[in-house]
């Protein structure tokens, strides 16, 4: 311990802690103001941009409805589809009624199902009991929907349903529907449309190899995925989503936060209620790929850190020495000067009156 003390003593060793004390607060609250303010603007930039991926999915979904939905639209307006299914009505029971319905099915119903792009089927319901009269799907024909949302909401407008389990499919389907009327004004059928979900998966899925661990996917408000995740196989239908987002996203709000996602890994996640479809749009990515940078960002900022403690110390070094050698120097002096000597530099007294030997000023 004495050595501590003495060197602690030392005048030169107290400048040299100063400057080495002073670069580390320094460069440690500096360090600590860069990194808070980066990652500040890190989050709110990260969030931001999944803000945009989420709002970009929701109109590209909506994008895909409104252009199935005027597709049925369409083919409703269409005056020999309506011709021939105000004719199919009349006569289903007639000798023309398979005719017409081949009518129907070849000219128009086939057509737009291919023009389409989002339907597996378009099927001719009589609005007066639901009664599936023709369909490009050849099984759904003499079936009857008179207690089905679609059929009852489609009778009054187009309706956009929402994936539900059907009976007779393997799969959730999405129905949209529209009313067919007669020449004189009158609603004598609906047009209805399961739409294939792959094509949702699809616009989910898409952009995302810009990101390592992006997700964007729906869930449903009995917190089932409706389209696929990236992180696990088949996950549509079969995974439940219980997180903060969802949790928040199911009450009607739309935000953002960081939370733990149905992976139990931490995400910053936006959600984003969608009322038309009565959905949940949720848009995340893995924290740790998010602020991937403000590591980056640390690591140099201790980097940079400690190169300037170095200088810090160096310079602590030269200035102490700057200071030390001129108060030894002044210290030998008056050394000298208590011995007799008032020449420190090693002339005699007489020779410092004289100003030369021999000779008095």
């Amino acid at each position: 311990m004495k050595w501590l003390t003495a060197s602690w003593n030392n005048l030169k060793t107290r400048l040299v802690g100063m400057f080495l004390l002073f670069s580390v607060l320094l460069v440690f609250s500096v360090s600590l103001l860069i990194h808070n303010q980066a990652d500040d603007a890190l989050q709110v930039s990260v969030e931001n941009r999944l803000t945009n991926v989420a709002l970009l999915k929701e109109a590209e979904l909506n994008r895909w409805a409104e252009s199935n939905k005027s597709t049925l639209r369409a083919l409703a307006q269409r005056p020999l589809m309506r011709e021939y299914s105000v004719q199919l009505i009349k006569n289903e029971n007639s000798s023309d009624a398979d005719r017409i319905r081949a009518l129907i099915i070849q000219d128009h119903l086939l057509p737009s199902l291919a023009a389409a792009g989002g339907f597996q089927d378009i099927s001719l319901i009589r609005a007066e009991d639901g009664l599936i009269l023709a369909s490009s799907n050849p099984d759904l024909e003499g079936k009857y929907r008179e207690s089905k949302e679609f059929f009852l909401q489609g009778r009054e407008g187009t309706y956009l349903g929402r994936p539900e389990f059907f009976l007779g499919d393997e799969r959730p389907v999405l129905h949209i529907s529209t009313p067919l009327q007669s020449p004189q004004g009158e609603t004598v059928a609906v047009l209805a449309g399961h739409t294939d979900l792959d094509e949702i998966s699809k616009i989910m899925t898409q952009h995302r190899e810009f990101s390592r661990t992006q997700d964007t996917y729906l869930i449903n408000k009995a917190n089932l995925m409706v389209t696929e995740s990236r992180h696990t196989p088949d996950s549509a239908h079969r995974i439940f989503v219980f997180t903060d987002g969802a949790e928040q996203c199911l009450k009607g709000n739309s935000g953002s936060g960081l939370y733990l996602d149905y992976r139990q890994i931490s995400v910053v996640g936006i959600y984003r209620w969608l009322p038309a479809w009565q959905m949940c749009l949720l848009t995340e990515q893995d924290e740790a790929e998010a602020f991937g940078l403000i590591s980056e960002l640390t690591r140099s900022t201790l980097g940079i850190g400690l190169l300037v403690t170095m200088l810090g110390v160096a310079g602590g070094i030269l200035f102490s020495r700057s200071i030390t050698q001129p108060l030894r120097e002044l210290s030998r002096g008056v050394e000298e000067i208590s011995r007799g000597n008032l020449d420190p530099s090693g002339g005699s007294g007489y020779q410092r009156r004289t100003g030369r030997a021999g000779q008095e000023f």
